[in-house]
């Protein structure tokens, strides 16, 4: 499977799971916390993650916290509907949402096959639980790329102090406006309905993120945004 189809399906993912959590108080996201950088090695590093490098168990360690894991297929309405490992964890101490996107290739199969039972979500998606005797393999899986969900809409003015301005926007027909810090592997998807959300994806892989929005582009000026 190409790694794009991974990076658009599980932003799909995130925004529906995201229609379903309540959103927190009005804590201010820390973005010098979220620690956003280019290691040594060139991998975007986010919160102590390395896309690419960490584990799920690692992440785990880091979170404090085990997360939800599932593989989640997309509905008939969305892009891709190819198998997707993904883990959410829930109140991150920095506040919002994460949800990693797992590299998992022949596990899923197995996963899916060994489902009998799989969970409808209200949209569509089908969820499916992750039987114990893969729970083992899927700990040693790495993170490819993750989605945050602050808690609150992001203060373009504070983010620009920290990472400068986005190198360019893209406004796509379905109302949302991507951010992109392409040198990060950072999209800031920015909805018309008041949400945000941060998609990371590894720096040699930015121009595959970057290409299906393109092909939605609708004209925006930059000074629009506020």
């Amino acid at each position: 499977m190409r790694i794009i189809q991974k990076f658009l399906l599980a932003g799909l993912l995130a925004l529906t799971i995201y229609s379903f959590w309540p959103r927190d108080n009005d804590q201010i996201p820390a973005i010098e916390q979220w620690q956003l950088t280019i290691n040594k090695s060139g991998s975007t590093q986010f919160m102590g993650l390395v896309l690419g490098e960490t584990s799920l168990a690692k992440a785990q360690l880091l979170f404090e916290n085990s997360g939800e894991v599932a593989v989640f297929l997309g509905n008939k309405d969305q892009r891709e509907k190819t198998p997707q490992l993904e883990v959410f964890f829930d109140d991150l101490p920095v506040g919002g949402r994460i949800i990693l996107n797992m590299e998992a290739g022949e596990l899923l199969e197995k996963i899916t096959q060994a489902n009998h039972r799989p969970n409808v979500l209200p949209n569509g998606t089908i969820k499916l639980a992750i039987p114990s005797r893969y729970v083992k393999e899927v700990r040693r899986l790495k993170v490819i790329s993750a989605t945050f969900l602050p808690p609150v809409r992001i203060d373009l003015k504070s983010l620009e102090m920290v990472h400068g301005p986005p190198e360019s926007s893209i406004a796509t027909v379905d109302g949302n406006l991507h951010l992109l810090y392409p040198d990060l592997g950072l999209d800031l998807v920015r909805g018309e309905d008041g949400v945000d959300i941060l998609q990371l994806v590894p720096v040699n892989h930015f121009a595959e993120l970057v290409a299906p929005l393109e092909k939605d582009r609708i004209q925006v000026e930059m000074n629009t945004v506020q």
